[in-house]
This record gives structure tokens, C-alpha cells and sequence, in this order.
């Protein structure tokens, strides 16, 4: 075996995360991590890339036994990592960047013509444009894993570690990546590949590890290997149900656009929800989905059209505004908007409630603490007190308080941008619960996703954008067709 992991421990205050963890890798191989959020597969690999250490335990590497110090001195060796969140520097440009542990020199000084001429080169190798001369934090979420991936092909590792590497990919950026693995396990490497997406583990994976609250649960071969036996080695439950039965939409309209254009954006965008419907929003990276719901939420200003409210027409000067006319937001990146990781569950929960819960100058606590603890029951949320700091939570809870959050507002309308996003099987089940038992109390709720298998299970119709317009409106009959309008 190339990588040979055996007794890993590793407890935080006291609280034990990994408990006797093996994991192995072989030469050429793409092995899947799978797990339930905070089952272990973070902490594992942070220990094997060197972030912290274990407590006890044994890695043995390209046969010798090792214990890296830092991520770096993991690179050194061989062990080239890929976060969600790319460890870029976002004030240098794309080129520096890639070249970052491998600067080339004349005469003692950086050849950024070299250097800018050998990233775009890498660039059309992979099929892919982008500008090396631009800054990176002038770059989309997808374009900075694609300056990863340029990295990744060009450094000697042996070992890849990718996690969630499709998450935030478009149809174009997930064939170019898909196409790097191959390469990669033609060459003799191999990736450790952390998803919570199924058919991609299925699909790509030679072998895989499942953990379950910080043990091994299996080891097996994908071949063979149902998406209904890997479902159950995930969550432990034989009768998972993904998606609740459909709630029955109501005749009254909540609300209404017409005709809303913003700059080049958007363009003529007119559509309806009605009271207890779940209204999908789909399409391609860079089709406006996003935009336009941060129009309605009044994040953006519309340059043209019109918004009403339950038939009265609505001009939303802001997003706090918006909140106040009933209407909540969570943002697919929870990370960089929304959520405030030094504070705790209870403060992240009302903190867009305060009105409510305000006696006078002063908090009235008691209330807060019945709306939180109310919240946390219907949201079924994991944590360790209502004062934990949220940065502590898995993905799957905290996205969890990002719904919970227009819950206690009193939001009658959801404006949901890609809510499940990097959230295991499980915990989007019981997201899913939530949705539909919100509709079916009369809320309209609208779900951007690009997930063809999502919109289908949860919506009642599904609206398809491309290039910033609206070029098809499907019937609930109509969404396991919803690929061929994309």
C-alpha cells in the first residue's frame, strides 16, 4: 500500500472525534471518504496533511512511517491537499499562484514572462480560460479551484486529496476536473476523494471508506456497491426517505415580479409563487439564479420591473427591508455570508429577530431562549449547548441555522440558494422535512439548486435560466425531463 493509516485517535476538550481510524490507500487509486457531517473524515485527513496531530496512531507513507509538521512539510513529501475553501492568496495574481512553491528565476530574478506564459499554457492544456494576470480575488468560487487543479497538474505528488472538489463546479469545470483524476491514476497517483454526493462516488471511485461518528464502518469495492447499500454505510438508517411527499400548493399568490432587468444580468424576468409551493430555480453557473433572487431579497437594485406582495406592489430598499416584509435568505456560501462563526447557536439563530425579541433598550432573554429552544428541536440540531460557537458545528448544522434563522423571523417567504450544498445525506433529509412542513403551513418558498435530483423531489414547478432570462417553466410532471431544457 502507497498510504497506510492504522489506530488513528484524536479527541478536541476531551471529546473523542477519531477512535481507532484505519484507512489505506493504494498506488493508483481513487478512494472515496464518505461519512455523515462530523463523522471524522475532516479531522483524518488534517492529521494525514499535517494541520494538527494525532493523539495515537500510525501513518505510513511510501513505506516508511511519517508524521508531518505542516501541510508544507506534507507537500514536500508528496501529499498535495485541495480544500473547499482554496488556500490561495487572493492578492497575487492566478500565475503566482500556481508557480507560488516553484517561483522561476533569471539571474536571480522572478521570470514572470515564464511564469505567465507556462500558466496559460497549462490553461489551454486543461481546456480552460482564464486570465493568469488576474488577481485572485477577483475570481469566482469555480475559477479558484480550477487555478488549484492547474497547481495540482503541475506539482510531482503522489497522493491527492480532494475535498468536495465538485461542489461549486459548472458541467465544463466538473469534465475538466474529472479528466485530471484519470490522468492522475494513469499516472500511477492517487486521490483520496471526500464527497457526500453518491453517484460521483459510485461513478469515480475505485474503492471506499465510510466513517460513522469517528469509526470505521467499511471498507469495500465500488463495484457492485448500490447507491442504496452506500446510502445505509453513510447514515446507519436502512429507511432513509430522501424526499417527503409534496405539500398542496394553494391558489393565492405571495408573491410576483414582472418584468425585472438588472444591468446585463438580468433580463425581463417575470414568475409567480403561490402560497405552500416550493418553486424551483435552475440552471447552468453563471445563469443569473443567484442574481435574481438577490434582487427579489433587495440585495441588488432592479433597473427596471416590479415587485409585489400578496397583490400590493413592493419596493425593497435593502435586505434588511426585505426581512421586515417577511422575507428570508440563506446564501449558498454560509461561510462568507450569513452566518457570524464567534458566536454562538442562540445569537445566530434570533440575530435577525431582534426586533421581535427586544423589550424596550434591552433583550428579553427568556423569549430568545424559547425561540431558540423551540428551533432547535424542529431543526433537530446537534451541538453541544445553544451557546456553542457555530464555527464548531458541521456543515449539515449550520446550514440548518440558516433556515432556522428566517424561521424565527416569521419570513413567509424562503429565498433558498443552493441550502444543501455539502451537507451529508442525512442531514439534507431532515432539511428537506423542514421545507415541505413550511409549506404546507402556507409559506412559499423558492429553491435555487443545481441539483436535477433535488428540484425534481422537492418542487412543484421549476423555472429554467440561461443568460440572465427565463427559457422554461416546467410542470411538476415535466422535472425528471429538467436536464434537456439546461
Amino acid at each position: 500500500m502507497l498510504l497506510t493509516m492504522n489506530n488513528i485517535n484524536k479527541s478536541f476538550v476531551g471529546n473523542p472525534v477519531l477512535k481507532n481510524v484505519a484507512f489505506e490507500l493504494a498506488d493508483a487509486e481513487i478512494h472515496a471518504l464518505v461519512g455523515l457531517n462530523g463523522a471524522g473524515k475532516s479531522t483524518l485527513i488534517n492529521i494525514l496533511s499535517g494541520v494538527f496531530p494525532a493523539d495515537s496512531g500510525t501513518i505510513t507513507f511510501g513505506g516508511r512511517q511519517v508524521q508531518f509538521k505542516s501541510p508544507r512539510e506534507a507537500l514536500a513529501e508528496g501529499i498535495f491537499t485541495v480544500y473547499q475553501a482554496t488556500n490561495l492568496l487572493p492578492d497575487l495574481t492566478v500565475a503566482e499562484n500556481i508557480f507560488l512553491n516553484d517561483m522561476q528565476k533569471r539571474g536571480g530574478l522572478i521570470h514572470y514572462k515564464k511564469m505567465y506564459a507556462d500558466a496559460r499554457a497549462q490553461f489551454e492544456k486543461m481546456g480552460y480560460a482564464l486570465d493568469a494576470a488576474r488577481k485572485v480575488r477577483d475570481l469566482s468560487t469555480s475559477e479558484r479551484y480550477m487555478v488549484s487543479t492547474a497547481r495540482a497538474y503541475l506539482s510531482d505528488a503522489r497522493v491527492f486529496i480532494m475535498d468536495e472538489p465538485m461542489i461549486n463546479l459548472a458541467a465544463a469545470e466538473k469534465e475538466i476536473f474529472v479528466r485530471f483524476m484519470k490522468e492522475m491514476r494513469a499516472q500511477g497517483r492517487s486521490i483520496i476523494y471526500i464527497t457526500h454526493n453518491i453517484g460521483e462516488v459510485l461513478s469515480l471511485c475505485d474503492r471506499v471508506t465510510a466513517l460513522r461518528d469517528g469509526k470505521n464502518v467499511a471498507v469495500c469495492s465500488t463495484k457492485g456497491l448500490s447507491a442504496g447499500r452506500l446510502s445505509y454505510l453513510i447514515s446507519g438508517n436502512e429507511s432513509l426517505r430522501l424526499y417527503p411527499p409534496k405539500a398542496a400548493r394553494q391558489d393565492k399568490i405571495l408573491l410576483e415580479t414582472s418584468h425585472l432587468s438588472m444591468g446585463s444580468v438580468l433580463h425581463d424576468i417575470s414568475l409567480r409563487l403561490y402560497a405552500g409551493e416550493i418553486l424551483g430555480i435552475t440552471g447552468l453557473t453563471g445563469s443569473g439564479r443567484t442574481a435574481l433572487i438577490k434582487t427579489i431579497f433587495g440585495e441588488f437594485e432592479m433597473d427596471s420591473g416590479r415587485l409585489k406582495l400578496r397583490g400590493e406592489e413592493l419596493e425593497l430598499k435593502n435586505a434588511t427591508d426585505a426581512v421586515n416584509h417577511g422575507f428570508g435568505y440563506v446564501n449558498e456560501n454560509r461561510m462568507d455570508a450569513g452566518l457570524f462563526l464567534d458566536m454562538g447557536v442562540a445569537a445566530n439563530l434570533t440575530i435577525s429577530a431582534l426586533e421581535d425579541i427586544r423589550r424596550g433598550i434591552f433583550l428579553d432573554l427568556r423569549q430568545e431562549m424559547e425561540e431558540v429552544v423551540d428551533q432547535s428541536i424542529e431543526l433537530n440540531l446537534k451541538m453541544d449547548s445553544l451557546h456553542q460557537e457555530i464555527r464548531f458545528l458541521s456543515g449539515g448544522n449550520q446550514q440548518k441555522v440558516m433556515v432556522g434563522r428566517s424561521l424565527i423571523s416569521n419570513a413567509s417567504i424562503l429565498l433558498l440558494d443552493e441550502p444543501t450544498k455539502g451537507i451529508d445525506i442525512v442531514s439534507r433529509s431532515e432539511i428537506y422535512i423542514v421545507m415541505n412542513e413550511l409549506a404546507a403551513d402556507g409559506k412559499g418558498i423558492i429553491l435555487v439548486s443545481s441539483d436535477m435530483d433535488e428540484i425534481a423531489g422537492l418542487c412543484d414547478r421549476a423555472l429554467v435560466m440561461r443568460n440572465g432570462r427565463l427559457v422554461a417553466e416546467l410542470p411538476e410532471e415535466e422535472l425528471p425531463r429538467l436536464t434537456e431544457y439546461m
